[in-house]
């Protein structure tokens, strides 16, 4: 027992760079599949209680006026903390893949399993970090020309939309919801 949990630790210590390449793009595949999946199924909440909110609106219920006052309160502040959720797990996300990124990009560098693609100027040439604060020259003119082709990959792009733009947009939807329900609750009164 003791002899196959050394021989499962020395397994674990000696994986080659193209085994954790591998394992950082697995991971980095799964953040931006529970990216995506996260912010689909806000749209779908967020248009759920965007629709029940301009129904409720524009309804001529009078069974229950308190039901229906209350609902048109309650469903933009819901709205507005499904806003909140979504940025806050969103920058979590963006922030694990920040790190993916840098790591694979330090085994494309360092590492002589990537020495043709750095040769070819395939892989970048400085640190990601760098690139993203503002340093953006690279160490061959070949390795520009192909990020160039690629500009729709820099991490900055997605992370202003999907974490700073969308809940944007969508938090002045619910503010400008909830002002529309405070209105329309002291207008009937």
């Amino acid at each position: 027992m003791a002899k196959e949990q050394a021989t499962n630790n020395e397994e674990t210590r000696n994986i080659s760079p193209i085994e954790a390449y591998q394992i950082l793009m697995q991971r980095t595949t799964d953040e931006n599949r529970l990216l995506t999946e996260r912010t689909t199924i806000y749209l779908a909440a967020s248009s759920i209680l965007f629709l029940a909110f301009v129904m409720l609106n524009h309804s001529s219920i009078t069974l229950a006026p308190i039901l229906v006052k209350s609902l048109r309160i309650i469903l933009p502040i819901l709205g507005g903390f499904l806003t909140l959720l979504l940025y806050s797990m969103n920058r979590a996300t963006h922030n694990a893949l920040e790190f993916l990124w840098g790591a694979q990009e330090k085994i494309e560098r360092d590492t002589p399993e990537f020495g043709y693609m750095r040769e070819q100027g395939i892989t970048l040439q400085i640190e990601g970090r760098r690139f993203i604060d503002g340093e953006k020259r690279w160490d061959n003119e070949k390795a520009s020309a192909i990020q160039d082709k690629r500009w729709w990959r820099k991490p900055s792009l997605f992370k202003n939309a999907s974490c700073c733009w969308l809940p944007l947009t969508f938090g002045v939807l619910w503010v400008a919801s909830f002002i529309t329900a405070i209105i329309n609750l002291f207008n009937t009164s």
